[in-house]
């Protein structure tokens, strides 16, 4: 009877040890899917960066600086508990590879706002996508007036770059008070650069400056020459240029001054490129340039990015550093990954920043205040004007 006994036990006994494993599989079950994963705590920001192609040179430094600005988001503690969690694409700087690296980003990485593209002004293609999607994009080196002139809309999209009609006024309060009075402008149909060149002819009156020539080339166009003894021919005081590449300006120089011209050159602020200089320095001595004046914080974040990269920030690293923290800050403010919520939020944010001295946006997306300097490249190196 013992025997029977024990045997008749042990089926019951493997039952109850079955139940118990059971039980214990149902339950770590439950919390190994219940559980936020590493993934679930993040939130995944988008980069559309030009890592190679015509605007690399604002792309690997706006990569570096949104870097640098998430790493010092995430030691702080992050955002509302959760890790920022960049994921980047090459645009390769151009309008097709940009689709395809926002709806990878957007569709397949599921990120929750994009900082980018690089030169969002001439490769406004991702747009259409992101905003679709209810996705909000922050460039770094965006003139937004472009979407303007192209008539896109700037609903989810937003810029660190500076205005470019502040740019314009700076440049041509500079060429009236050198007595200069007529202007002779050549452009790209790039948007960048149709826009620039709209712009400098829309605002020269107001300061006494008169465009008697306006010449528009396509773009990638390398051979000046034509246009240039056109120009020469009406004999300006002055001659606007501006291209969507910082190096056809310097084959313009570079022609210019083989064709005899001795007239002042002015351009836009993306002139000062260190790399177009170590290629270009003769042929760009001379030009006169406006470009931003740095904000109270802008020798720490340039400290801060040589420290960690082992090299001076780029072209438009500053402003990409300021808009992943503007981002930031607008998903710890709105509590949400909406870009409806977020585009309110940074239309009332107020930061410090790196490119200025606090960060806040007009009703057209831009980046408000900011103030220009005259710069020129003289024995081949960016000085101030004096």
């Amino acid at each position: 009877m013992e025997n029977d006994t024990q045997t008749s036990g042990a089926p019951s006994i493997g039952k109850t040890v079955v139940g118990l494993i059971v039980l214990l599989l149902i339950v770590g079950g439950f919390v190994w899917y219940g559980s936020p994963t590493k993934s679930q705590e993040s939130i995944k920001i988008g980069g559309a960066f030009g890592l190679t192609g015509i605007c690399a040179e604002f792309g690997e430094g706006e990569l570096k600086a949104a870097t640098l600005a998430i790493e010092e988001a995430n030691a702080s503690g992050g955002v509302n508990g959760k890790r920022l969690e960049l994921v980047s694409e090459d645009t390769q700087c151009e309008n097709r590879t940009t689709v395809s690296a926002f709806q990878k980003l957007i569709n397949v990485d599921k990120v929750s706002a994009v900082i980018g593209p690089t030169w969002g002004d001439t490769f406004q293609s991702g747009y259409p996508i992101s905003r679709d999607a209810d996705v909000l994009a922050i460039g770094a080196s965006s003139a937004l007036e472009s979407l303007e002139f192209t008539g896109a809309s700037n609903d989810l999209v937003f810029s660190t770059w500076f205005p470019q009609h502040r740019e314009i006024d700076a440049l041509e309060e500079y060429i009236a008070k050198q007595g200069l009075k007529s202007v002779s402008i050549v452009h790209d149909q790039d948007p960048f650069g149709a826009m620039m060149g709209k712009l400098f002819k829309d605002q020269a009156a107001r300061h006494g400056l008169e465009v008697i020539e306006e010449e528009e080339v396509a773009v990638g166009v390398q051979d000046y020459r034509t246009f240039i003894i056109k120009v020469k021919a009406e004999k300006p005081d002055a001659i606007f240029i501006s291209f969507v590449s910082s190096d056809h300006k310097a084959i313009f120089m570079k022609q210019a001054k083989e064709l005899g011209i001795v007239t002042p050159i002015f351009a836009s602020a993306d002139t000062e490129n260190p790399a177009l200089l170590s290629s270009f320095a003769s042929a760009l001595e001379g030009v006169v340039y406006t470009f931003p004046k740095g904000a109270k914080g802008y020798d720490e974040f340039a400290r801060k990015y040589r420290e960690r990269f082992g090299e001076e920030p780029k072209a438009s690293a500053s402003h990409a550093y300021d808009a992943m923290h503007a981002l930031a800050a607008a998903l710890q403010k709105s509590g949400s990954q909406s870009g409806k919520e977020l585009q309110n939020a940074l239309l009332t944010l107020s930061i410090p920043g790196a490119t200025y001295d606090m960060v806040e946006f007009t009703e057209k997306h831009q980046v408000s205040g900011g103030e220009f300097e005259i710069k020129t490249v003289k024995d081949g190196k960016f000085v101030n004007v004096k």
